[in-house]
C-alpha cells in the first residue's frame, strides 16, 4: 500500500508499505488441536462447566481459523465435538416454516453447547439453534443473483449473548435446490447495521449438496449465488435492436439475460414470431423507399382474414398495385373536378344566353 498524491509536481507518492506477515493457518490449526487434545486426554477434567471453560479459555479467532481450515471436519471439528458431547451433547435444531427451504434432518452445529457456563435448566431448556424468517428485507448487491435468494434468520436460544459467542460454531446447511452449488454465497447482516459476505465450503455427500461456515454471532443471513449470464431471452424491444428491419430483411436482435442486460448472440424477429419474443415497438418496423407503409400496416403488405394473428401462425401476404394508403385523397380530387367542370358548365350557359 501506498499514498498517491493529488499535486505530483510538488509532493511525490509515498513508499511502498512493507507486506503484512501472511496467516500460517497450518501453525494455528496446529496449536489449536493440541490445546484440544490437552483438554480431551486431562483425567481431571470430567465436569461439564470445567470442560466449557477449558474451551473458552482458546483464543476465538484462532479456534475459528482452525474450524474454517478444517475442510473434511476430521480435525479441529470432530475434537470440538468431542468435548461438546461431554459436555451435554450437541444443541438442538428447530427449522420454522418460514425457513422450509432447509430440511431439519440435514441441518447440524458444532460447539453450541460449550456457550454455556452452567448446566442448570439445559434438559429443560436445551441450547437450540433456530432457523426463522429474517427480521429485515436485506437488498442484495446487483453482483448476485436475488431471484434465487433465500433469505433467513438464525439464533441460538438459552446462551448468554448469541450476538457474541466465545467458542466458534460450525453450521452445516442444505443448499436450497434453487441455489447453483459452484457459485454459491452466503450474506450474514449484522445487528449494527453492517455486513460480511461468507465462503462456505460446499460439497457433496449421498447425491445432496451442503455448505460449512463458522460464525462468533447470529443475526440475518442470505443465501444466494453470483448471478451468470444466460443469454437465451429473445426480447424484441428497442434497446436490443442490431438492424431495423427493411423491405426485404426482418429485425435482427441480440439475445437477453434475465436480468436485461444484452449479449452478443443474435436472433431475427419475424411478426409470425411464437412464444418467448417480445413485439417491437413500430420504430423497429420501417418499411422501404418504395413501399414506406402506414400505421396498420408498416411492413406494406395485406393480410388475408380479419386482424387477428395468434402466435405461431403464418401471415397470407399478397401484391399490391398502386398506393391504397391514399385512395380517400384521389375520391377527393375526383368529385371536386367533377363539382368544378358543373360550375364552369353553369356560367358559361348563363354567359351564352345573357348575349
Amino acid at each position: 500500500m501506498r499514498l498517491i498524491s493529488p499535486w505530483v509536481e510538488e509532493i511525490s507518492n509515498s513508499e511502498w508499505s512493507d507486506f503484512s506477515p501472511a496467516l500460517d493457518v497450518e501453525t494455528i490449526s496446529v496449536s489449536i488441536d493440541q490445546a484440544l487434545d490437552a483438554v480431551i486426554n486431562n483425567p481431571n477434567l470430567t465436569d461439564a462447566e470445567d470442560i466449557r471453560s477449558a474451551v473458552q479459555s482458546l483464543d476465538t479467532t484462532d479456534l475459528k481459523t482452525a474450524l474454517l481450515t478444517d475442510l473434511d471436519n476430521t480435525g479441529t471439528t470432530d475434537r470440538l465435538q468431542q468435548l461438546e458431547n461431554r459436555a451435554g451433547g450437541s444443541a438442538q435444531v428447530v427449522v420454522t416454516s418460514s425457513a422450509s427451504a432447509f430440511s431439519q434432518p440435514d441441518v447440524s452445529i458444532v460447539g453450541a453447547n460449550l456457550n454455556t457456563n452452567t448446566s442448570d435448566d439445559l434438559d429443560q431448556n436445551p441450547i437450540t439453534l433456530i432457523i426463522d424468517k429474517p427480521a429485515a428485507d436485506h437488498v442484495i448487491p446487483e453482483l448476485y443473483d436475488s431471484s434465487v435468494a433465500v433469505k433467513f434468520s438464525m439464533t441460538l436460544s438459552n446462551v448468554p449473548d448469541p450476538e457474541h459467542l466465545e467458542v466458534p460454531v460450525k453450521i452445516t446447511l442444505p443448499v436450497p435446490e434453487s441455489i447453483n452449488p459452484e457459485f454459491l454465497v452466503i450474506f450474514h447482516y449484522h445487528s449494527d447495521g453492517t455486513h460480511e459476505l461468507l465462503w462456505p465450503h460446499v460439497y457433496e455427500d449421498g447425491g445432496k449438496y451442503f455448505a460449512d461456515f463458522v460464525l462468533t454471532s447470529f443475526s440475518d443471513f442470505i443465501i444466494t449465488q453470483l448471478h451468470v449470464h444466460v443469454f437465451d431471452k429473445e426480447v424484441a424491444e428497442k434497446e436490443y435492436l442490431k438492424t431495423p428491419a427493411d423491405g426485404n430483411n426482418p429485425a435482427v436482435y441480440y439475445k437477453s439475460c434475465a436480468c436485461g442486460v444484452k449479449g452478443t448472440e443474435t436472433f431475427v424477429y419475424e411478426e409470425t414470431a411464437g412464444e418467448g419474443t417480445t413485439p417491437p415497438d413500430d420504430s423497429a418496423k420501417l418499411g422501404d423507399a418504395n413501399n414506406p407503409g402506414d400505421a396498420n400496416n408498416p411492413d406494406g403488405t395485406t393480410e388475408s382474414g380479419n386482424n387477428a394473428n395468434p402466435a405461431g401462425s403464418e401471415k397470407v401476404t399478397a401484391s399490391v398495385t398502386g398506393d391504397s394508403s391514399v385512395m380517400w385523397i384521389w375520391c377527393l380530387m375526383a368529385v371536386c373536378a367533377l363539382c368544378g367542370g358543373s360550375v364552369l358548365a353553369f356560367f358559361r350557359r348563363k354567359l351564352n344566353h345573357s348575349k
